[in-house]
């Protein structure tokens, strides 16, 4: 994720101190990498090993977006994300 560094930084820290917070909302441009650094947040707590092996069941789903443990939402329109879609969501 590259460019990311002050934010892996971050990241890292919290899952390693288990001290994440309950709610993350990643923004920036689109070259920012936000669908893969949420999708590895996800992968890293969703995991047998709890360390984003890559390998085990929970990761190899969360890598296809198949995982019961991350849900995606993309904007709807170039204004954003549509409220009737966090409606459907909740």
């Amino acid at each position: 994720i590259a460019g990311q560094d002050r934010a892996l930084t971050q990241l890292k820290a919290a899952l390693a101190n288990n001290r994440l917070a309950p709610t993350l909302l990643f923004t920036g441009p689109d070259e920012a990498s936000k669908s893969l650094a949420a999708r590895a947040v996800v992968q890293f707590l969703a995991c047998d090993k709890r360390n984003g092996c890559g390998v085990c069941g929970p990761c190899i789903r969360v890598a296809k977006r198949s995982s019961e443990s991350l849900i995606e939402i993309s904007p709807a329109s170039s204004t954003g994300i549509k409220i009737d879609q966090i409606r459907t969501l909740l």
